[in-house]
């Protein structure tokens, strides 16, 4: 998107024919879509469980599920933020390529190359 600007990044969805115009934009809406069903159904299970064990075992036994549960939602939180950079990342990815590797160059050790040394 830095490269094209908005005109650019809408010209993706007609990739690679105008057809697919639908298809990739249902496929842009359901991946945040995937996202917010995700943590919605982590937080409401760990809810409904602290819920059951409290009207079947009383009020003390759901106090370390309840921990549990604010465990689960720090890491669904941090899985939720991870995504979602990802997918912006994606979003606004640059497709102009890198001038290093345009050049051969790896980033790694240079090549060495084998020639047959004559001695004097």
């Amino acid at each position: 998107m830095r490269a094209g600007g908005v005109r650019g990044y809408l010209a993706t969805f007609a990739a690679p024919n105008p057809i697919m115009i639908p298809l990739n934009f249902i496929e842009s809406l359901t991946r945040a879509f995937s996202l917010l069903v995700r943590l919605f159904g982590n937080v409401m299970s760990g809810v409904f469980v602290v819920g059951i064990v409290a009207s079947l075992a009383g009020l003390l036994v759901p106090i370390p599920l309840m921990a549990l549960d604010l465990l689960t939602g720090a890491v669904q939180a941090y899985i939720f933020a991870v995504l979602a950079m990802v997918f912006i990342a994606g979003a606004v990815e640059d497709d102009s390529p890198n001038p290093t590797r345009a050049a051969g160059t790896s980033g790694g050790t240079p090549r060495q190359t084998s020639e047959k040394r004559t001695s004097p």
